[in-house]
């Protein structure tokens, strides 16, 4: 019968984590840096960014995490991030994903025009930029980001 007889196991993610660390609460598009954890130690480390794999970090020695400095948010380091890193001679599936979005207005100008004084807006205004991911992968500067794995009941 399930319930007490269950049996708790953790079940392995070989996954990596991705969370973005802002240089100061106060203007935290300023100094941008991503995080990779990966559960497995490792000497490559890769960024992807907005799908497409950046140039892979190769470590001296194994690691379970490596940084990614951004800087200040801008027009070029804008976008959707997750990471990687390789396993044997494989690069284990990406991580979850990042996005990066910076202070100020969002995107651009329908037509790639501003609309004239006294003409009405073309689109609502577009909320403030910030860097977004889920609660537990936007951490403060010095906070941990260390995820822990689910326990599941064996029955």
């Amino acid at each position: 019968m399930p319930g007490s007889d269950c049996l708790p196991y953790s079940v392995f993610d070989p996954r990596p984590s991705l969370w973005a660390e802002a240089g100061s609460p106060l203007a935290p598009w300023a100094d941008v840096t991503l995080t990779c954890q990966s559960p497995l130690p490792t000497q490559e480390f890769q960024l992807l960014k907005d799908g497409v794999g950046q140039e892979p970090v190769h470590l001296e020695s194994p690691a379970h995490e490596h940084r990614f400095p951004l800087g200040p948010v801008t027009s070029t380091t804008r976008g959707l991030y997750r990471c990687s890193y390789k396993g044997n001679n494989d690069w284990i599936s990406p991580s979850n994903l990042v996005e990066v979005t910076g202070a100020g207005e969002c995107g651009p100008q329908p037509g790639g025009r501003r609309r004239a004084a006294g003409e009405a807006p073309l689109l609502t205004p577009h909320p403030p930029c910030a860097l977004a991911a889920a609660p537990e992968q936007l951490v403060a500067s010095g906070s941990s980001g260390a995820v822990s794995e689910p326990s599941v009941p064996i029955c």
